[in-house]
């Protein structure tokens, strides 16, 4: 199915560009019209999106080195988004993924940013500490 974000949607996936920041200008600038006027399309579920980028041929993807982590009933959700590079070296937002570790379904939309963690490359970096049910160094 193909559609704008939702307002919590855009909310929780510009909170997450802006732990992203060190990416650069340009790619969160592009990041956030993609996010307020993109339309995505629900691969399986609503909690995996992505991005309508018409007439791209990626020349690599990869995850944005911030990812949140937020609790479903004691179960993380790991919430990230996946970067494309277009041949003329630009970047584009690919992915927003909500997937919780347990393979069920989420049942409480991740709507609280401060009681969220905030992990980059396996380290804690910030946001509230739910280290007792998501192992980061």
């Amino acid at each position: 199915m193909s559609r704008l974000l939702t307002e919590k949607e855009k909310l929780l996936a510009g909170f997450l560009l802006t732990k992203n920041a060190s990416m650069g200008d340009d790619f969160i600038e592009m990041a956030f019209f993609q996010i307020k006027e993109g339309v995505v399309d629900e691969l399986g579920n609503s909690f995996l999106l992505s991005f309508r980028n018409e007439n791209c041929n990626f020349i690599d993807v990869g995850r944005l080195p911030v990812e949140l982590i937020a609790s479903d009933g004691g179960v993380p959700i790991l919430i990230y988004a996946t970067v494309a590079v277009k041949p003329d070296g630009s970047e584009v937002l690919d992915t927003f993924v909500m997937d919780k570790m347990d393979g069920t379904s989420i049942s409480a939309y991740p709507d609280q940013v401060d009681e969220m963690m905030v992990v980059c490359e396996g380290r804690r970096i910030g946001g509230a500490d739910l280290r007792e049910i998501y192992r980061v160094d």
